[in-house]
């Protein structure tokens, strides 16, 4: 079980279960009307080269949109400042977080089990990050996965949000219907994918989703409300 799983372990059962979408509840303000596609395709710039920014150009971030493979940090101007991969290491996501924080973030060690691999997570006040460390040598995934449980950020207030305008705490019915999503109302978690990036490998046959890294807006169990965790591929099979 990869980090992916981590984030969402103990709610993972109730995924399995997908009804058609309910109505939908007020809707956040879309940034993008061509992620209106329920398969969006990934970001122009999610195959090059991560972005870094100093200190002084850090000060200027004041949105972070969560893409399939990376994070965009922008100005109020909505120009990119920075990018940094699911692929880059703890250390440098922890070094970027500690700084737009202002704080540092606690750390919990997690041993994993049969089925999970032990995790290092970095938690701050509506963020967390999920390292694992994957035995055997083995990679099957990106190096890191984030969850987004609060829609603003540290003493600057930095937003996040989806391609789209979904932002945690939003509701998720809103987001099926825009992505033309399955929603289950009977469910304690639902999962919808936001977008997804470019393929990484063949497409299962009768699935209906590639087989990419993608966006999710989810329940986490014993979590009040929604979140935005990424990276997360719907197009292989899970257990």
């Amino acid at each position: 079980m990869s980090k992916r799983s981590v984030a969402i372990a103990t709610a993972s059962a109730l995924a399995l279960a997908a009804l058609l979408a309910g109505c939908a509840a007020p809707s956040p303000t879309p940034t993008a009307d061509a992620s209106r596609s329920a398969k969006p395709t990934g970001s122009p710039t999610s195959s090059e080269v991560p972005r870094a920014a100093d200190d002084q150009a850090r000060d200027t971030i004041t949105s972070i949109v969560v893409r399939p493979e990376m994070l965009q940090l922008m100005d109020t101007n909505g120009a990119e400042v920075e990018t940094i991969s699911y692929d880059a290491s703890a250390e440098q996501f922890v070094g970027m977080f500690t700084s737009l924080m202002k704080a540092e973030p606690a750390i919990t060690e997690n041993p994993g089990g049969m089925e999970s691999s032990p995790t290092t997570m970095y938690t701050w006040d509506g963020f967390e990050l999920a390292d694992d460390h994957e035995r055997d040598g083995g990679v099957s995934d990106m190096n890191v996965a984030v969850t987004f449980t609060k829609p603003q950020l540290g003493p600057r207030a930095i937003t996040v949000a989806t391609i789209q305008g979904f932002k945690p705490g939003d509701d998720l019915r809103w987001l099926a219907k825009y992505m033309n999503e399955p929603f289950n109302e009977d469910a304690d978690f639902n999962q919808i994918q936001a977008e997804h990036g470019a393929p990484i490998g063949d497409q299962l046959p009768g699935s209906p989703y590639s087989n990419s890294n993608s966006v999710t807006g989810q329940n986490l169990y014993q979590h009040e409300g929604s979140v935005v965790f990424a990276p997360w591929n719907f197009g292989i099979g899970h257990v």
